[in-house]
């Protein structure tokens, strides 16, 4: 089976910022998570843009996959600056 996957492009302003959280929570919960981890994968993407946003003036591209461990989400904000965000699922969840 193919991962599933999927990519969101978001102005890098802080205004956008809960558009990316929402769509962490969401995807956790599609991939089996409770609405817990989901707010957790969401808190800990979050703390990764106020970071990130500060490195670009152009969009923040997220890619959200499904890995063998639990969900992650790769944060491109321009060519040289990246975050990876890991949040683990029981294998009876996934």
């Amino acid at each position: 089976m193919p991962p599933t996957a999927f990519t969101l492009q978001i102005p890098a302003d802080a205004r956008y910022a809960a558009v990316a959280a929402d769509a962490a929570r969401k995807f956790v919960e599609l991939m089996g998570g409770a609405t817990a981890e989901g707010v957790a994968f969401a808190a800990a993407l979050t703390d990764s843009l106020a970071d990130l946003a500060g490195r670009t003036n152009g969009p923040l591209l997220f890619a959200f996959s499904l890995q063998p461990a639990g969900v992650e989400v790769v944060v491109t904000a321009g060519p040289d600056s990246t975050s990876v965000v890991r949040h683990p699922l029981a294998a009876g969840q996934r």
